[in-house]
């Protein structure tokens, strides 16, 4: 089947193409990057995101062989195949940012009976906050704790032995 007919056509069609699909590709980086909150999702086969992921593999390398090969239906599989690739390629960098989302994420009350190390100096008997650095998962997180007995100066060990009702750690010397 001689597609030579359709080449000025096929041209035009993968520049539109190229040129809607990079911008769509920027806009959802945007969104992305400034989200608040977890860029979690599920994946889908027919998203925005797979799509602009898919035209943009397609056409740029459709774009890019164009003039080199003579064969429109070599340079359309080829295509083809590179489009199904950034597809693949686009659920892969999101499985691992969910990834690595889980794993920073943590819920205060995890933290209950850890050792932590004081940063800020906590004020005795709840008179007011101080600062602990507390290992979770591998990351580290600065907390504001108070405590129910004498002050503690910054450098010394301490326990978290309870989460208050406003989700503050209440830590006592270790």
């Amino acid at each position: 089947m001689d597609l030579s007919a359709y080449t000025g056509i096929l041209f035009y069609t993968l520049r539109f193409l190229a040129i809607t699909s990079g911008i769509a590709c920027i806009i959802q980086a945007i969104i992305i990057l400034t989200r608040k909150g977890s860029p979690a999702m599920p994946f889908r086969l027919f998203s925005l995101h797979n799509l602009a992921s898919f035209t943009a593999g397609f056409s740029f390398t459709a774009l890019s062989f164009y003039p080199a090969m003579s064969n429109s239906l070599a340079l359309i599989c080829l295509s083809l195949g590179t489009g199904i690739l950034f597809m693949y390629m686009f659920f892969v960098l999101v499985q691992q940012v969910q990834k690595l989302i889980k794993k920073r994420a943590f819920r205060v009350t995890d933290i209950l009976g850890q050792s932590a190390e004081v940063y800020i100096p906590i004020p005795a008997k709840r008179s007011g906050k101080g600062g602990i650095m507390i290992s979770v998962n591998g990351y580290i997180h600065e907390l504001p704790a108070m405590t129910e007995q004498t002050g503690i100066e910054a450098g010394a060990i301490v326990r978290i032995t309870k989460i208050d009702d406003r989700n503050m750690p209440i830590v006592e010397k270790a």
